[in-house]
């Protein structure tokens, strides 16, 4: 009696996978929100990129930063103020060395971030990379935090609160992804008590262009 129950509970089992296994991965991570369900780390890879490695400290938390070329050095600076949070940001026009495969290194940052930063500035919903880069993020379940210089986040970003620039300093933006990324559970911040190394210039420095 008990041998036969196994094996129906086998089998039932092996039908639930396999009507499982035809349902498109977007639509599984959109029914696990649906339940509360954490979504699972899709992708997720141990081999960092190149700038990811040695790290300044052991705790140090990894932030990809999406945004489009002619826009770098909004997410330069960006990333230099999200440093004193123990934040490291990955900008792949500054990041990534002549010597190595730009794509190839891309890909390690996505698989390897623990969040995703995106810096809406105009054009960057035109752009197949930065769309390709949140594509990624999204079917991977990490947090996403929006930043908007003018244009507002498209597609799926849409329905979140995006943090709005405002004429405020980077070091301003920066300290507000902290405080978001810590609210997040799946960052794991709280729990790393991570704090900024160097404490903030009280003055600030604006962005370099005209707001």
């Amino acid at each position: 009696m008990k041998g036969r129950l196994l094996s129906r509970l086998r089998q039932q089992a092996g039908l639930c996978a396999a009507c499982v296994a035809r349902v498109e991965t977007f639509k599984l991570l959109e029914i696990a929100g649906d339940l509360g369900l954490q979504s699972p780390d899709l992708g997720a890879a141990t081999i960092l990129p190149e700038a990811w490695k040695n790290p300044k400290h052991p705790n140090d938390f990894r932030l990809f930063i999406s945004h489009i070329s002619q826009d770098r050095a909004k997410a330069v600076r960006l990333k230099d103020c999200l440093d004193e949070y123990g934040i490291v940001g990955f900008v792949a026009h500054q990041d990534i060395q002549p010597t190595r495969e730009w794509e190839q290194e891309i890909l390690l940052a996505l698989r390897s971030m623990e969040a995703f930063l995106a810096v809406h500035t105009k054009g960057f919903a035109e752009s197949p990379w930065t769309q390709q880069e949140i594509g990624f993020a999204i079917a991977r379940g990490v947090s996403i935090v929006s930043v908007t210089f003018g244009e507002a986040p498209t597609g799926f970003l849409s329905k979140h609160q995006a943090i709005l620039r405002e004429g405020r300093t980077a070091e301003e933006i920066a300290k507000q992804v902290h405080n978001i990324l810590c609210l997040d559970e799946r960052t794991g911040l709280l729990q790393r008590g991570l704090s900024p190394h160097v404490p903030a210039d009280p003055d600030g420095i604006p962005f370099d262009e005209a707001r």
